[in-house]
């Protein structure tokens, strides 16, 4: 099982783009124990809030090319979830 963390979003009223960390378990026979992150290890996901579909998982490739077939605009940057709360 692969667990996510958001680290990064971004949208518009059409669109949501995410960035998502792989998250593990250190020991899986704890299923209460805190996970942490994979380094390196991020997935990514657009949403289609028109529609309503979500597409993913990709890889960073991928998640470009699907975004230019979606038409998804450049002014929707990916930005640390963090920066939401200044």
């Amino acid at each position: 099982m692969i667990f996510p963390k958001v680290v990064e979003v971004g949208h518009d009223q059409c669109f949501i783009v995410v960035k998502r960390q792989e998250l593990k378990q250190r020991n899986p026979d704890n299923p209460n124990e805190v996970l942490e992150p994979v380094p390196g290890v991020f997935d990514y996901w657009i949403l289609d809030t028109t529609t309503p579909i979500a597409h993913g998982p990709f890889t960073l490739e991928e998640y470009t090319v699907k975004r230019t077939e979606l038409g998804v605009p450049e002014s929707i940057v990916l930005k640390d979830v963090y920066e939401y709360r200044k």
